[in-house]
């Protein structure tokens, strides 16, 4: 039978919440694309939640921006360009979860929410990756 490791003991047990970045740079639908642009390279992300009045309505990526350069539109709003309605995790779900979700449908960013579909962070690869490491480095060194 074969061994299970700490770590895939960790992916189980933490839950988003205690990976998910909690600095979220978020946009409203009014942000135009040239705007959006400079919010990306200002903060070095790859993406961003839609908020409307403190309400998540939907995601905008890196992806959508280079759509918007190649198409001239960078005068567009968020609004026009976003994704509506994202997928969304619950800050309370297991990193497993997270992790299947990444593979399930190959998005960079996941918003996440509370039990009141309230926006409290956002969920990258990285962040998983770095979660556990420090979780690990934590355990060693106790």
């Amino acid at each position: 039978m074969p061994q299970v490791t700490r770590l895939q003991e960790l992916v189980y047990e933490l839950k988003i919440s205690d990976v998910m970045a909690t600095d979220v740079i978020a946009v409203t639908p009014q942000t135009s694309m040239a705007e959006f642009r400079a919010i990306l390279r200002d903060h070095r992300i790859s993406g961003a939640p839609v908020l409307e009045q403190g309400n998540l309505v939907g995601i905008i990526s890196l992806e959508d921006l280079i759509k918007a350069l190649a198409a001239g539109e960078m005068d567009a709003l968020v609004g026009d360009k976003m994704t509506p309605n994202p997928v969304t995790l619950n800050a309370n779900d297991s990193v497993v979860l997270g992790v299947g979700s990444f593979a399930r449908y190959g998005f960079g960013l996941f918003p996440v929410v509370d039990k009141n579909r309230q926006l409290v962070g956002v969920l990258t690869q990285g962040n998983i990756t770095q979660g556990l490491l420090k979780k690990l480095e934590i355990e060693y060194h106790e």
